[in-house]
């Protein structure tokens, strides 16, 4: 009986797993036949007013440089406004006094706007400036983007009719700056330049990826504005307006660099609040969308989309079930053995993508083994956040470090004091209080020591294939763990690069 049920359990998380990986593997054959995007439409009789969207939490290392980079960007100055949106409560206010200065003196229409309170967060910071903004079009950067001054240029004569918004493709500027930095890099590209193209040239959901993109303002009114119930308002934001009969333009040739997060801490920080908002948005919207006026193909792919996180707690639960697998010996069927090329899936898309983009250095594909680490390490930071977004409150919007890495911050043009008032980097111990040792980093620590101990057993009992998969999972805790562990604990080289810093 047990044997039995066990079997049912394994082949049915093995199954869950395989969808995920054949959607990843449809959507790249979906990429590769999708021919070229749609033509551009009739370029309007005037550039249309636009309204850049900046923001910012306590980001003393970066907000210049992203003020400095929407103020070069090349529109009609009479036809551009820029909206710094600081909820700062550190020495980012003085670093976006000077650099606002310094560019209305220039004759740039750039002002700041700040709020009593950070009540709604980022999607509170939007809907305020919103409401005062002059534009029809609405352009929004996080504060650790760097766009190029032709930015509205590429991205706007995209906006046609029946279009909400067009999405660029992140770049990375300290993509290689560490294994971590490189993984994310990887899969971004992969996300970026494949399935986010080809969701958008089927004309299927997909979603705006909060920054690096143009909103269409009549489509942001149309689908109810900026809501501040989930913590992915970026996400929400998009179903309701593909909901409403508007779609989504990708453009994976228009770049706006950016900043990947340069510690585990960060990286975890953030792939934990775009699964609980993703969960979040699921539970809000899943019934309007089985009850929408499309195609059942697309609903139910967009059902999928919004359940792509549920893959941690299923990674999670087979882990668990490891060492009862060993001593039990399910008997699954033997077309499951074509489960284990589940992995070979996003490494398809991923290296389709660098094909594209850089096809002499498809020798990046040698981080792929650490952002399959880093899918397994994160998968209890994963089922907690799935497990919040499913039953728990909205949250707080926890912000993702910025450094400043890859591109000098610098002064904007006209003031030189800009870039050295009220900046205050992060400790290289990971805080004022020293080495920080979360719970989060002490379950990872155990699931490693468990999956190793599992290992042990499934060898004993002769699993081969058990104890194969189990590499996996022990290598991806033992990853994600050892990261966190770096990150948390003083190195001496990090201490003289904090003190150069302070100097």
């Amino acid at each position: 009986m047990i044997t039995a049920l066990l079997t049912l359990l394994y082949a049915a998380g093995l199954l869950v797993l395989g969808g995920f990986a054949a959607r990843t593997l449809a959507l790249t054959l979906g990429w590769a036949v999708s021919g070229p995007r749609r033509p551009l439409p009739a370029p309007p009789a005037e550039p249309p007013c636009v309204t850049v969207q900046i923001p910012l939490y306590n980001e003393p290392s970066v907000a210049a440089r992203v003020i400095d980079a929407a103020c070069r960007l090349t529109w009609p100055r009479d036809r551009l406004e820029i909206q710094v949106l600081d909820d700062s409560t550190d020495g980012t206010r003085a670093v976006v006094d000077a650099a606002v200065r310094a560019w209305r003196a220039r004759g740039v229409d750039v002002a700041v706007l700040r709020r009593p309170d950070r009540h709604g967060f980022k999607a509170g910071a939007l809907a305020h400036g919103l409401a005062r903004a002059r534009g029809d079009a609405i352009a929004v950067f996080d504060a650790d983007f760097v766009p190029a001054p032709s930015f509205l240029r590429d991205t706007l004569d995209h906006l046609g009719p029946g279009v909400a918004a067009v999405q660029a493709r992140w770049g990375h500027l300290n993509r290689d700056a560490s294994w971590l930095t490189r993984a994310q890099a990887l899969g971004l590209d992969g996300y970026f330049v494949v399935q986010q193209t080809a969701l958008s040239r089927w004309g299927l959901f997909l979603n705006f990826n909060g920054t690096a993109g143009v909103w269409r303002r009549a489509a942001i009114d149309d689908a109810g504005g900026w809501q501040a119930d989930t913590l992915t308002e970026d996400v929400d934001l998009s179903y309701r307006a593909q909901m409403a009969g508007w779609r989504i333009v990708v453009l994976p040739d228009v770049v706006a660099p950016a900043e990947l997060p340069a510690t585990m801490r960060a990286f975890r920080c953030q792939q934990q609040r775009w699964t609980k908002g993703t969960v979040q948005v699921l539970r809000k919207l899943g019934p309007r969308l089985l009850r929408a006026d499309r195609p059942w193909p697309a609903r139910l792919q967009a059902l999928t989309n919004l359940c792509g996180y549920f893959a941690h707690p299923v990674t999670l639960a087979l882990l668990l079930a490891a060492p009862l697998l060993a001593a039990y010996h399910p008997h699954l069927p033997p077309a499951m053995a074509a489960l284990a090329l589940v992995p070979l899936c996003p490494l398809a898309m991923n290296a389709a993508a660098q094909a594209v983009l850089r096809p002499r250095r498809m020798r990046r594909l040698v981080a792929y083994p650490v952002l399959m680490a880093l899918g397994i390490g994160l998968s209890c930071a994963g089922t907690v956040a799935v497990l919040e977004g499913l039953f728990g409150r909205r949250g707080v919007f926890e912000r993702t470090p910025k450094t400043g890495d890859g591109l000098p911050a610098g002064p904007p043009a006209g003031d030189r004091t800009t870039g050295t008032v009220g900046v205050d980097r992060p400790s290289a111990a990971g805080g004022p209080g020293g080495p920080r040792v979360d719970r989060m980093l002490w379950a990872e620590l155990a699931l490693a020591a468990y999956a190793w101990a599992s290992l042990v057993v499934a060898l004993v009992y002769g699993q081969a294939a058990l104890a194969a998969g189990l590499a996996l999972y022990a290598g991806g805790f033992t990853a994600t763990a050892g990261l966190a562990l770096g990150d948390a604990w003083p190195r001496p080289s990090r201490l003289r690069r904090a003190r150069a810093d302070g100097a």
